[in-house]
């Protein structure tokens, strides 16, 4: 198969199962379709989509920034900073609410976008450039496996 014809079927693959994830509710330390916190989505997301291993962290709290960002400093060994973002990176940001710590993930989907979840609002998919995500200094990552 073609390099390309092989990305387009991962991307028509990724935006059917963008909206299958739209309907998971946040759960704190969730790691299913019965409910995630932004870690269990990308977890998930890397598991169903990309079919890559990741570890689950598991009684990691969402609610302990340092808890997350223990696990991102933790993970970075598998993970390649990048200046432009693409399909499935990992997008590492402050919380909402003026936080300096890195302390949530989501996922780039459609190029232009990130998919993470919320305690408020479950997953969601927010354009990349807008004030919301900008204000929260986003960083980007790409698995060792997709490089």
């Amino acid at each position: 198969m073609a390099e390309g014809s092989r990305h387009e079927g991962q991307r028509a693959g990724a935006v059917d199962m963008r909206d299958r994830f739209a309907a998971i509710p946040f759960l704190a330390e969730g790691r299913g379709y019965e409910g995630c916190d932004c870690w269990g989505l990308v977890w998930l997301w890397y598991r169903d989509v990309l079919r890559i291993a990741l570890p689950r962290y598991d009684g990691v709290a969402v609610d302990d920034p340092r808890g997350i960002d223990r696990v991102i400093r933790i993970a970075e060994a598998d993970w390649t900073p990048v200046d432009t973002p693409r399909d499935h990176d990992v997008v590492v940001m402050r919380a909402v609410g003026g936080s300096r710590a890195d302390s949530h993930l989501g996922i780039v989907v459609e190029t232009r976008k990130v998919m993470h979840t919320t305690e408020r609002l479950g997953v969601q998919v927010q354009r990349l450039s807008s004030p919301l995500i900008r204000s929260r200094a986003p960083r980007f990552f790409r698995h060792h496996a997709l490089v």
